[in-house]
């Protein structure tokens, strides 16, 4: 299984349209080769750079993804998935907006059940409920570093 865009390849940068220094939207993700035993996705942005007590940054969890999904399109999330609370403590996308070079992670897990939990649910509670469910892991990464112009 992996995970591709559109807008920028792996371990590139993230084009500022998709940042909140912009419009503040998702990017264009295409899905391949997920397992035909896969039940449901999981999709987790988070900033790798940045630690909290409860680990790693997130701005953007969804789950219960159709496993036939082939692209989450630009600003939008797939018909019937389900969308957590970021770490901003907003329910979906929230760009990056970092102070200097960061790097981010748009991870994809490939599950072997439906999750059932609460509508707005934050990221710890998916990733707990993944656990013993993983069957594959897909990983794009990207970059974003503010520019303040020259002094």
């Amino acid at each position: 299984m992996w995970l591709e865009s559109s807008a920028f390849r792996d371990h590139e940068n993230l084009p500022e349209k998709f940042t909140r220094e912009n419009d503040n939207v998702n990017p264009p993700l295409e899905i391949f080769d997920v397992p035909e035993n896969a039940r449901s996705l999981v999709l987790i942005m988070d900033n790798h750079d940045q630690s909290d007590p409860s680990g790693e940054w997130t701005h953007w969890v969804v789950w219960n993804i159709d496993p036939q999904t082939k692209k989450i399109h630009k600003n939008s999330v797939p018909d019937g998935a389900e969308i957590g609370v970021n770490s901003f403590g907003k329910v979906g996308y929230e760009g990056p907006s970092p102070l200097f070079k960061h790097l981010y992670r748009f991870r994809l897990y490939a599950l072997d059940v439906k999750i059932d939990l609460k509508k707005h649910t934050n990221v710890k509670d998916v990733v707990k409920a993944m656990q013993g469910h993983k069957l594959e892991k897909a990983t794009l990464t990207c970059f974003f570093d503010r520019d303040f112009g020259t002094v």
